[in-house]
């Protein structure tokens, strides 16, 4: 293919938008390019219409080789990706606790088998690392066009009988379906629409159809609305759409839909229409537009991990740090582009089968060291002879399912948020010793109150639709002896401030308003009312409620605070170290957050079948008047604000024995 400058720049343009976004550069509190994300939706098309190019003329010309071609993408993708893999480990190892380090090792593994945007998509948002502790989530872009890369020249083998315009025509028709899909899906399934290629496929189709209608006026013939004029006012007009986009989406915007046509078209609208003598084309095909393009693929590779990894040591970057973390990013881009890509994609490929053997080498040993670190959740002998407290602290499975021993007997239900959702095994396993049923009805990030909808930064959370939470709150009559063990992070719903400790503990996130309108109002009163008549409803039906009051929350991710404070500490000595430490915040802090919340539930009237537990009894001292994050046997939390699997069977245990006392509950003889 004749050379491009200008799309060099466009790849330029589109990872700055990615950095930028990265980077959180904002502006009076405002994300300085909010809409920087795009950046991904500019490679598509670029791929698109590039890939396309080099496949249509191949074919034409029945030079096409399939071998030939991934023989291609391997040595242009792999590389790069390779080393920054490899060079990620070490830190990934140091810096990350077993379950981090096991989730890092599946992005590897997905990554290494063109499959993290799968994984990431199915991964659960509240189980998982937050997404920007993941150091290689950026890599789910990479496993789109790697996956297009696959199927695609297969397609247009297969459609090449039927003609150029045959397969334009049929292009067109998975272009408009893939589009109405990745519409559909913004508002129904969101995740699945951002990470899977079924609603990401037009993007990249985009591009292949500009490139196989180029191919079919190969004499540039124009199309009849394409005057003087128009060819003129496409590039600025096709680069204002791409700007505009770039400020004003946020993550609030539906993405990809109907709307992400608009940078679409400005790619579309560059590439087609630019000449060299227009303005676009000149800014675009500027040397430090070009050279910024050139290293485009390892900056993405590289500056996201040093992101994460920064974040994990929770290291605060201001603006000149993160200034600094973008230059060596561009360092360290420059480096790989130099010695590892251009060597791979030119002299080495004269050789390809000695390349090929280097990178199924690499391949093969990164394969083997993941699947290890996998295969023993993330090697927690790492960290020497307090591995099991920190083991204790990672977050269990999620249970699924019934657990069911005899209709006569009780049925311990855990109904709640993620909080409830901690308590789940604990609960089940009490059940099966103590000869209960169980179930649960778990919605993370809902108050499972009926008529009570979350929004957060203004955008309704999808898990509190009201449907949701009636379907609950009538199935619950289908049990015998139904006993409903509730949890809520309320303290977080009354006040939609994330937590401050006051000692530098401040939780990631932004502002959520809970109310019983469908508009982003806060609305205490409604929601207490609400949660009044939910629980005076099931107490009504003889059903038994146990309400957990609030848990104390911490400001500090306690494992990886834990983790950092024993870094420096000589392995023998660690265990020593950490029974000799005293993770707390002061109980009025406690108090003092979680008073609207304690409000709320002391105004329900009490009851006969309403029992009360109070977590503070357990994880507070009065003595000392703080709230404890861990005591000699293991962590109490396994982040900021959810209990470890240690603590909340101290909890469960707890509740047990309260039911067994009320006479509630009394176990198989």
């Amino acid at each position: 293919m004749k050379y491009r400058p200008e799309i060099d720049g466009l790849r330029a343009l589109a990872v700055i938008s990615v950095l930028i976004y990265h980077a959180r550069f904002t502006l009076e509190e405002q994300s300085l390019l909010s809409g920087g994300f795009l950046g991904v939706d500019i490679f598509f098309v670029i791929s698109g219409y590039l890939i396309t190019s080099i496949i249509g003329r191949e074919i034409s010309r029945g030079k096409f080789s399939f071998s030939h071609f991934y023989t291609r993408r391997a040595l242009r993708i792999l590389p790069a990706l390779f080393v920054v893999i490899l060079a990620s480990i070490p830190f990934a190892s140091i810096l990350m606790l077993p379950k981090a380090f096991k989730e890092y090792a599946a992005s590897i593994l997905a990554s290494l088998t063109f499959g993290s945007n799968i994984l990431f998509w199915q991964e659960d948002s509240y189980t998982a690392e937050p997404s920007a502790l993941k150091p290689f989530l950026h890599t789910w872009s990479l496993s789109v066009e790697e996956q297009f890369y696959i199927f695609f020249p297969i397609l247009l083998m297969a459609l090449w009988r039927l003609g150029k315009r045959g397969i334009l025509n049929t292009l067109i028709v998975i272009f408009f379906a893939s589009l109405l899909g990745s519409q559909f899906g913004s508002y129904y399934f969101s995740n699945a629409n951002f990470f899977l290629i079924p609603t990401r496929a037009w993007e990249l189709i985009a591009g292949a159809l500009l490139a196989l209608w180029e191919q079919e006026n190969k004499n540039n013939i124009r199309a009849k609305f394409e005057t003087d004029r128009v060819v003129s006012i496409m590039p600025k007009l096709g680069l204002l759409a791409i700007i505009a986009s770039l400020f004003c989406f946020d993550e609030s915007t539906p993405h990809p839909s109907l709307l992400t046509a608009i940078p679409v078209f400005g790619v579309v609208a560059i590439v087609r229409y630019s000449t060299p003598t227009d303005v676009v084309f000149r800014l675009l095909s500027s040397k430090p537009m070009v050279w910024i393009g050139l290293i485009s693929y390892s900056l993405y590779l590289w500056h996201f991990p040093i992101f994460a990894f920064l974040r994990l040591q929770e290291i605060s970057l201001g603006h000149i740090g993160r200034i600094a973390v973008l230059l060596s990013s561009v360092v360290f881009a420059y480096l790989s582009y130099r010695y590892v890509e251009q060597p791979f994609r030119h002299r080495l490929r004269k050789n390809t089968r000695s390349a090929l053997g280097v990178l199924c080498a690499a391949w093969i040993l990164i394969l083997i060291a993941q699947l290890y670190i996998y295969k023993n959740d993330g090697l927690p002998a790492r960290l020497g002879l307090v591995s099991e407290l920190f083991s204790a602290a990672e977050p269990n499975n999620i249970v699924n399912g019934d657990y069911k021993i005899g209709s006569n007997r009780p049925t311990l239900i855990s109904v709640g948020d993620s909080h409830a959702e901690m308590l789940s095994v604990a609960i089940r396993s009490h059940a099966h010793q103590s000869g209960y049923n169980f179930s649960q009805y778990i919605r993370p990030a809902c108050p499972l109150i009926k008529n009570v909808n979350r929004f957060d930064d203004g955008k309704l959370g999808s898990p509190c639709n009201p449907e949701i939470v009636q379907h609950w709150h009538s199935h619950i009559q289908n049990y015998q002896h139904p006993i409903i063990i509730l949890s809520m992070r309320m303290s977080l719903y009354v006040t939609g401030e994330r937590y401050d400790n006051g000692e530098g503990g401040v939780e990631p996130g932004g502002k959520i308003l809970i109310t019983t309108d469908s508009q982003p109002s806060m609305n205490i009163e409604g929601v207490a009312k609400q949660l009044r008549s939910t629980i005076a409803e099931l107490l009504d039906k003889n059903i038994q409620v146990v309400l957990i009051y609030p848990i104390p929350e911490m400001g500090w991710h306690i494992p990886k605070k834990m983790k950092k404070a024993l870094s420096s500490v000589p392995t023998a000595l660690k265990l020593d170290q950490y029974r000799k430490m005293e993770l707390h915040i002061k109980q009025e802090k406690f108090l003092k957050r979680s008073k609207s919340a304690r409000s709320i539930y002391d105004s329900i009237p009490n009851h006969p079948q309403l029992l009360r537990i109070y977590p503070e009894e357990l994880f507070c001292s009065e003595v000392n008047e703080v709230c404890l994050a861990h005591d000699d046997f293991g962590l109490f939390y396994s982040d900021d604000n959810h209990l470890s699997p240690y603590a909340a069977n101290l909890l469960v245990t707890k509740i047990i024995n309260q039911l067994k006392k009320s006479g509630w509950v009394t176990p198989i003889q």
